[in-house]
């Protein structure tokens, strides 16, 4: 009888531990995609809606059309597949908006799909992803400025808008 009470109790026991454990999923590597692509993927059917609604300052676009330096500039986007409820979800989709409005060619701009913030990406020895989406902007090959960090911190206090972050990012 002791025996049994013992190995009820060990079994319950080890499946309180094991239940208590997150499955381990290995997360897909970064994928780098275009603007098309993305239009015909599933999971990211937002990318194509947000970029279809939004009307940038063409003004702003103009300025930033001759500011942007293709010598010197890049820009690094990492997104993932999400719902429309994430906060910064859109702002991706509004900055490659902005950037095609204002001419500057996709050869400057590189997007990545990513299935979690531990996706391996060409960038891993230069930045470390704690939250997406993330934007960056790359001068002269180095990272020097979170566009989306500086957006969250505008938008919570007086909203500005992407390409206005954009501009001031590329007068830096």
């Amino acid at each position: 009888m002791n025996k049994l009470i013992g190995l009820l109790i060990a079994m319950i026991i080890g499946s309180v531990l094991f239940s208590c454990q997150e499955p381990t999923v290995p997360v897909q590597d970064a994928v780098k995609m275009t603007k098309e692509q993305l239009k015909n993927t599933i999971g990211y059917e937002w990318f194509n809606g947000y970029w279809n609604l939004y009307k940038p300052d063409t003004n702003v676009t103009k300025n930033i059309a001759t500011t942007f330096n293709p010598n010197v500039h890049k820009f690094v986007i990492f997104i993932e597949a999400s719902c429309s409820c994430k906060e910064l979800v859109k702002e991706p989709a509004e900055l490659v908006k902005v950037l095609d409005d204002a001419k500057v060619s996709s050869d400057y701009y590189e997007i990545y799909t990513m299935g979690g913030t531990q996706s391996k990406h060409p960038y891993e020895d230069k930045i470390k992803i704690k939250i997406l989406p993330q934007v960056w902007l790359l001068k002269s090959g180095e990272f020097s400025y979170s566009i989306l960090d500086t957006f969250s911190y505008y938008k919570n206090r007086n909203f500005k808008k992407i390409e206005v972050i954009t501009l001031e990012a590329l007068q830096r």
